[in-house]
């Protein structure tokens, strides 16, 4: 069972990416980004429960990307997630 929920957790991650790379020509022109993917092992890791530790970890990563620039467009399963900052 976990095996086909991670097959189309990343089936769904897929789609989702492409989704979002896929813009108009007139936001294309406009604004151009680039994109990151990150796997946050510690989310998948012991289950659906996280401890104090692993949520302020996880919180530390997510401010360090905030202030390296990076904007969280989408968290999807498995821990993985993607970020988009401007160029």
């Amino acid at each position: 069972m976990k095996s086909i929920m991670t097959k189309f957790s990343r089936i769904i991650f897929a789609l989702v990416f492409a989704a979002i790379l896929s813009t108009s020509s007139a936001e294309a022109a406009a604004q151009k980004f680039e994109y990151k993917v990150v796997h946050f092992a510690s989310v998948t890791e012991g289950g659906a429960n996280l401890d104090e530790q692993r949520v302020a970890d996880l919180q530390a990563a997510l401010d360090k990307l905030g202030a390296d620039g990076w904007e969280l467009v989408i968290f999807a399963g498995g821990g993985l997630a993607i970020f988009k900052r401007p160029l």
